[in-house]
């Protein structure tokens, strides 16, 4: 899902189809936040040594701070103040 931000932010320069790019990478910058704290409820506390769940688990945290970052840079810098 994070990856798909990529093509919907290059998709917004291409004509007629802008909206459609500012319309998917608005609502992605959104949904990805929503969906790790869903992931962080739901697995957060599982202990286990997989090794797999312990990369889910750094995924998770390094797309949290990102999206964290970005919905920091969404703010206008007058309403930071």
């Amino acid at each position: 899902m994070a990856w798909m931000l990529v093509p919907f932010f290059f998709l917004q320069i291409v004509p007629f189809l802008g909206l459609a790019g500012v319309g998917g990478f608005w609502f992605l910058r959104l949904a990805i936040p929503a969906m790790v704290i869903r992931w962080w409820i739901r697995f957060g506390s599982i202990k286990t040594d997989d090794p797999d769940f312990a990369r889910a688990k750094r995924i998770a945290i390094v797309i949290s701070i990102v999206a964290l970052l970005g919905l920091l840079s969404a703010i206008p810098l007058h309403a930071r103040a």
